[in-house]
């Protein structure tokens, strides 16, 4: 279990909140495996508080008295139970609960402190394979020779000395905490001042002075402790004690969680890891006064500086946006998180997880505009008379029209003009639309849509029941794309049979992208870009059982498969659907009838679904990473379903009117039911006005 803030022993104790050391807690680290020397008094192994905590490598360096703890002096208990006090429901909780304490005895007789003693301490724990020390005394003479060697071979060995800066209210802190910054010592040598919860710097404690680059400070009033029997406290089971002696084994349980969650990261970074997060205080920067600031380990724990993410052959920024998702795969690269779960490296090459689905891009949905005016360019096909029975759909009105809205950008205008080359030979230029008129009132968008601006052409051959018609259609690079320009190539063939009041079609096709899969691409930095080809079948029929009512259908279906290297690949190929169907029926005013005898008026239903992904898999390569950092890095390869949680479905009902001067206008209501292939997306409504004139 894991203490919250809402935990009785952590809401009791402001300083805890006040480092922020829940962040420590959340990630998993309350300084398991770490051991942590301590000399001081000795610690009560027995108390509640310590029981499990203390190493029984313990040791009294006064050889003659050989105690560990003497209840008359508590002073060293409270510095353990402040480090590693057990999370146990009662008194409070150490900051590294889960490390162990190894007590040094080495207080005198007469109660005062001296070198040997320290030195030796020093020492004995760093033979014991501690790995921080906590030394919470100090005076204002210069340390001997003998104690500044121990601590010179304690910093060789990678250990962390923590010393309080002392309580005299002096602009430079104490021995042996003056030596933070010292050159001898490699910067592991920490001094702690001591603040008030109104974040103010406690007029007790020393002042940072010489060791300002190696000076934090840390709660030190009213800091609850266990009483352990001291004559101080009793009856009461908590102390509350104030001094710098209180601020250094917080700033010593810090790091010890630090070395719990990152052992990769060497003691110098460690160090340099607290300091380089902590609140600054006073003057901006680092100053003589607060020296780095206020410990605060929510910010220790977060990421320092941009993370990096190695994904393909080269790293970039985690929050970068990694792609653009086509609108076929809805959102179906961002549903799925824990497919997407990476590892990225921050300033200390620590490994932090990131979210990637949230890294990729919506494919853009460009709302359908209220009016639209477009006008129709006139067909240079001449007189000839097209065959039967197209004579009689077009006499009615219903065939060759298809809406006229722009695929992806508002300012494109789509046009198709059809020139005879030959007895029953047509060729048919085209500009953001099929080069061949949809059996369909709205055209599915399929394949041959899966882009934005296009230009087509088409070849036809008539016979005296049907149509043969080869065209090919490209994608131009567009310039707003997110990664640049993206080229599409498609090509198919199709035959078209009219037998009395049936009209149907079939085709085959093929598409080539270069820099796209079916509009997902990604950023270049992370990978070669994209390359596939998809083969596609499509049907379609029309049936006028009476003149002026049809029914018409079409649909798509495709697979795709992917040319892809690096960190994306298809584990399964993709199947993909696009289908549309309508009903009209004529029904012209009389009065426009009287007034224009060629006017054609007709109601409309229509209902349209866009390429959508019906099944396939995308596989996944991605960074992970140990605790290890760095050293931990390697790659997991997961599986992401391609297919979109919903299926966009566009029902329209509407109405249109020609007239004999080509002047069309059209009204339109259309509900999109999970629009852009979402579940979870509101339902779209539409109102559509268009107005279609002739030019001059």
């Amino acid at each position: 279990m894991v203490p919250t803030d809402a935990s009785l022993e952590v809401s009791s104790n402001w300083a805890l909140g006040d480092i922020k050391a829940t962040a420590a807690w959340r990630s998993g680290s309350a300084g398991q495996g770490v051991l942590i020397g301590i000399v001081d008094s000795g610690a009560d192994s027995t108390h509640p508080e310590l029981v499990g905590r203390v190493s029984p490598a313990s040791q009294d360096l006064i050889d003659e008295r050989n105690r560990l703890y003497d209840a008359s002096r508590t002073h060293g208990s409270m510095i353990a139970s402040a480090i590693a006090g057990n999370f146990n429901s009662q008194y409070t909780v150490g900051i590294a609960f889960g490390a162990t304490v190894l007590a040094l005895r080495s207080d005198a007789i007469d109660g005062g402190y001296y070198d040997t003693e320290t030195a030796n301490a020093i020492d004995y724990a760093v033979a014991q394979g501690a790995h921080v020390v906590n030394i919470s005394l100090g005076g204002f003479s210069s340390s001997s020779l003998s104690l500044q060697a121990a601590l010179r071979r304690a910093t060789e060995a990678g250990v962390i000395i923590v010393v309080s800066a002392g309580n005299n209210s002096s602009s430079e802190v104490s021995y042996p905490a003056r030596y933070a910054g010292d050159a001898r010592f490699g910067g592991l040598i920490l001094a702690v001042g001591a603040h008030g919860q109104a974040h103010e710097l406690m007029s007790f404690s020393n002042r940072a002075g010489e060791t300002w680059n190696y000076f934090l400070t840390a709660p030190g009033t009213e800091v609850p402790v266990p009483a352990f029997d001291s004559p101080d406290c009793a009856p009461a089971p908590l102390c509350v004690v104030a001094g710098t002696s209180i601020t250094a084994p917080q700033v010593t349980g810090a790091i010890a969680t630090l070395l719990a969650a990152f052992p990769a990261l060497p003691p110098r970074e460690i160090v340099n890891l607290l300091l380089t997060t902590a609140d600054d205080m006073g003057e901006v920067g680092t100053d003589r006064v607060w020296g780095h600031g206020r410990l605060n380990l929510e910010r220790a724990f977060a990421p320092v500086g941009t993370l990096l993410l190695p994904l393909g052959a080269s790293e970039i920024p985690a929050d970068t946006t990694l792609g653009v998702a086509g609108a076929a795969f809805g959102d179906a690269l961002t549903r799925d998180p824990a497919a997407w779960q990476a590892v990225a490296f921050d300033a200390f090459d620590r490994a932090f997880v990131v979210d990637l689905s949230s890294a990729w891009q919506p494919a853009p949905r460009v709302p359908a505009p209220l009016v639209v005016a477009t006008a129709d360019i006139p067909s240079l096909t001449g007189t000839r008379a097209p065959t039967t029975p197209a004579t009689m759909l077009t006499a009615a009105g219903f065939a060759g029209y298809e809406r006229e809205l722009p695929q992806v950008r508002q300012d494109v205008v789509a046009s198709r003009i059809s020139l005879p080359v030959g007895p029953d030979l047509d060729v048919t230029i085209a500009a953001n639309r099929t080069p061949v008129a949809p059996l369909t009132l709205t055209e599915p968008r399929g394949h041959f849509g899966a882009g934005g601006a296009s230009a087509g052409v088409a070849l036809t051959r008539s016979f005296a029941t049907g149509r043969l018609t080869i065209f090919a259609d490209a994608l131009a690079p567009e310039p707003n794309r997110l990664f640049g320009g993206a080229t599409r190539q498609a090509y198919a063939m199709q035959y078209q049979r009219d037998v009395g009041a049936f009209a149907s079609r079939v085709s085959i096709g093929y598409l080539r992208e270069q820099g796209a899969l079916l509009g997902l691409d990604w950023s270049p930095a992370v990978g070669e870009p994209p390359r596939a080809s998809s083969s596609f079948l499509g049907a379609a029929m029309r049936w006028t059982p009476l003149p002026g009512l049809s029914i018409a259908a079409a649909a798509e279906l495709g697979s795709t498969s992917p040319r892809l290297s690096g960190w994306i690949d298809v584990a399964q190929p993709l199947l993909t659907s696009a289908f549309a169907a309508d009903l009209s029926w004529a029904a012209t005013p009389r009065a426009v009838g009287r007034a224009d005898r060629a006017a054609l008026g007709h109601w409309f239903l229509t209902l349209r679904q866009p390429l959508r992904i019906e099944r396939g898999t995308l596989a996944l390569t991605l960074p992970v990473a140990t605790i290890q950092g760095r050293a931990g890095l390697g790659q997991i390869t997961r599986t992401l379903q391609a297919t979109p949680s919903g299926r966009e479905l566009e029902f329209g009902i509407g109405y249109e009117l020609r007239t004999a001067a080509r002047v069309a206008t059209r009204l339109e209501f259309r509900f999109v039911q999970d629009p852009g292939h979402v579940a979870a997306a509101s339902l779209e409504r539409v109102i559509e006005l268009q107005l279609r004139l002739p030019l001059p």
